[in-house]
């Protein structure tokens, strides 16, 4: 399975926010019904951004997991 999520968000000048693109992708692999592992990269076309609400500048991230259900 593959992800792939590009959003925009306009400034919020009385903020002192910039407006910014955001673009993540993931990918995902199930061997089995109860076993699977992603990876998902956000903020790809960016080093980091501040968003509303948030204050402070969200990172470029990425993130390995692995589920196993029973």
């Amino acid at each position: 399975e593959l992800y792939r999520g590009v959003r925009y968000v306009d400034e919020v000048p009385s903020l002192g926010i910039d407006s910014y693109l955001s673009d993540n992708a993931g990918l995902t692999w199930s061997p089995t019904e109860t076993l699977s592992t992603s990876l998902s990269i956000e903020n790809l076309n960016d080093d980091g951004h501040v968003e509303f609400g948030a204050g402070k500048e969200i990172e470029r991230s990425a993130f390995f997991r692995v589920r196993w259900g029973f």
